[in-house]
């Protein structure tokens, strides 16, 4: 409605790709970055290193209530979805961390399954 009736929309998040098509969202303004562009920044790296095989981690913080709970899992389901759609091969650990020992064991796992 905002692109027909020409009014602007400013949005802090509108990370989904699809948001910066212009012809359907003509008046809209990202503030933020997208997946696709966050995507294409860690191929880069990637290729960089001749890594493929990717291990994508995110904290599900446990009993911690904070708003990054949902903003990490938004950012590592994306990231993981967009490196095996271009063909790399991701692993997905959510972990959680109560503890030092959550970091640690979540790094050894890691480091089984990363940068082959």
């Amino acid at each position: 409605m905002a692109s027909s009736w020409n009014h602007p929309i400013l949005t802090p998040v509108g990370t989904d790709e699809h948001l910066g098509n212009k012809d359907e969202f003509s008046t809209l303004t990202r503030l933020a970055f997208n997946y696709d562009q966050l995507g294409r920044f860690y191929r880069s790296i990637f290729r960089e290193f001749n890594w493929t095989d990717i291990t994508v981690m995110y904290d599900l913080m446990g009993k911690r209530q904070a708003p990054s709970k949902v903003f990490n899992s938004i950012v590592g389901e994306n990231l993981h979805e967009e490196f095996e759609k271009v063909g790399l091969t991701s692993t997905l650990l959510k972990f959680v961390s109560d503890s030092p020992e959550d970091y640690i064991n979540v790094l050894r796992t890691a480091n089984t399954t990363s940068r082959g």
